[in-house]
Parts: C-alpha cells; structure tokens; sequence
C-alpha cells in the first residue's frame, strides 16, 4: 500500500520519509523506522520482522501492509471476491508540524508532543473527549507556546458541539476551557479581540490570553445569560471593557459593558414593536426560532453597524446603535 493511503488510513500518525527514503512513524507509545531496502523496522519496542522490504515505483513509496497494519493496530478484513478491507480507529487527533507535533487522545483528553520524528511524550491531560465528529488545529503562540482548538460534533443530526481550547506553555499543558453547545443555533464565536487578545470561552467565562498565552482577562457573563450555560462572544474590545454576547438559546444579541456590569438587550433598541412581540412569544426551543437575526457589520467609534434580516419575508435592513457609558 502506499505511503499517501497508509497516512489517511493510519491518520493519528505522522508519517514522513526522508531523501534517502527512510521512513519514519510516530503516534502516542509507538516509533518505527524503516530503511528503504531492508526487511526489519525499528521501533520503540526493538527490531521488528516485516514481511517485505520498502518498494518504490513512480517515485512512490510502496510498503507492506500487513506488517504496518499489525503494528498501527489495525485488522485486515477479507471480503467476497478478494477484496480486502482495514478496520482501524484513530486514538488520536493530531496537528502540526516537524517542529512541533500535537496528539490528543480521543477518550480520555491525554496531551502529546514531539518534534520531528522523536518517540512523542505526554505533557497533561485534558478534558478533551471527541467520540464522533472532531478537528484539531495548532496556533503558534509567542515565545514558543502552543494554542490548540479542538471542535467535536455529536449526536443525531449532530445538534452537539463542544469546543475545547488547550495552552500548552513550556512544554506543558498550562490552561484549558471548554464550551458545550446542543442545539440548532450558530456556535461561532470570534477568535480574537479588536484589540488582539485570543478570546476563550468556557461554561458561563469569556477568557482572554494575551500573546503568550497567559490570562490578561476573565470575565464571567453568568448574570446577563438569563439562567443560560453557555454563549457566543461575537465582539470584544477587551481593554476597553466592551463585548458583544449572544446567549445560546436565547439568540439575543447583548451588548456588555464589562466595566459597569451592565448589558443592553439590542433587539430592544433596534427591531420594531411588531417584532420584538414576535421573538418574544416564539418558543426558543423550536427549530425554526429565528433569534433576533442582528449581524455585526462594523465599529466606528461608539457606533456599531448592524444588518438585520427581517423575521418574516426577506427584507434585510442596516441599523446602528451609538453606545454611551455614561
């Protein structure tokens, strides 16, 4: 099989060879290295036996697949008519890149790393857990730290999200949050502030990282979430003290004042009467509950700009609201 399919089926593992067609494999607990014309690989376990050398046709690498998938921990199934079919999980998700790798296990949240192809070690452990649908993605952080963003989706028809953010810092897992979503509204929330901190959110926090890594802010929304658990961050000025909040199942759009605690419910200011009456008796938890349809267009100054997509037809209208502190 060749090296390109081995990688996807085998995908929790790095997989590289080098110009002299060396292969190397490394995932959590296991290490090989295969040279290109030899029958035994090396792995963190001793020398192991494979049942052919490395062949390469069309400047592709070809190897054994028995041999890989036994050691991968895969189980080849035979079909009628010869066809043959690997059962294998990934344990893992992984990213990055040779200088540095990132595993996280599925089941129990366990953080690995390594650097190019070195045995991987463990640095923490998480409270990751990823049984379905699941991606994982690395922000490079200064002075070497590490911002990694997992999002699981579960359920039937995947109404779960749950997404988890890991700061690895030193060499270690230093902070985590996670936010978990079920429903059928938008779970998008901004990455960054307007004034360049990485924004986190967990349960009912907002969380804000400066450019290392560590907490310049927290801020805890629980008051304004009407008993909800969780929300969206769609605007944050986090020096200044100012942020948009959309609590989950609600679907209002708030705008916070972080240094006075107060909020501003923006449909109120904004959408008619006859809609603000509409939103308020439609139940939250229908399917085809609208929210109050409110996208930020941009900030100037204390004026936000907003388009509002009517609750009934398709009239879509551009509103602004002049935010005074007082």
């Amino acid at each position: 099989m060749s090296l390109k399919e081995l990688s996807v089926i085998f995908s929790d593992y790095v997989w590289t060879v080098d110009k002299n067609g060396l292969l190397n494999v490394t995932g959590p607990n296991h290490k090989l290295s295969w040279g290109p014309a030899s029958k035994y690989a090396y792995t963190n376990g001793g020398k192991l036996p494979m049942a052919a050398a490395p062949m390469k046709k069309n400047g592709e690498w070809f190897y054994p697949l028995k041999s890989l998938s036994a050691w991968a921990g895969g189980k080849i199934v035979a079909y009628p008519g010869k066809e043959i079919g690997i059962e294998y999980t990934p344990l893992s998700m992984v990213a990055g890149d040779p200088a540095g790798w990132y595993w996280v296990r599925r089941d129990n949240g366990i953080v690995y790393t390594s650097k190019g192809g070195e045995l991987p070690h463990s640095i923490g452990w998480s409270n990751v857990q990823a049984y379905q649908y699941y991606g994982m993605g690395v922000i490079k952080l200064e002075e070497g730290g590490v911002l990694l963003k997992i999002a699981h989706g579960h359920g039937e028809p995947s109404l779960g999200t749950d997404l988890y953010a890991l700061v690895i810092r030193n060499g270690k897992l230093a902070s985590q949050t996670a936010e978990r979503y079920y429903g059928f509204h938008p779970t998008k929330s901004i990455d960054k502030s307007s004034d360049g901190y990485y924004a986190l959110l967990n349960g009912t926090k907002a969380v804000f990282l400066d450019r290392k890594g560590n907490q310049a802010s927290a801020y805890d929304m629980a008051a304004f979430l009407g008993g909800e658990g969780n929300f969206t961050l769609e605007y944050a000025a986090v020096d200044e003290g100012i942020a948009l909040v959309r609590p989950y199942q609600a679907g209002m759009l708030l705008l916070v004042d972080l240094k006075n605690n107060k909020a501003v419910p923006l449909y109120k200011q904004l959408l008619s009467d006859d809609e603000q009456k509409l939103l308020e008796s439609w139940g939250k938890a229908d399917g085809d509950y609208p929210t109050d349809r409110l996208t930020l267009v941009k900030r100037e100054g204390n004026t936000f700009t907003f388009t509002h997509q009517a609750l009934m037809g398709q009239e879509k209208q551009t509103m602004t609201y002049n935010w005074d502190r007082g």
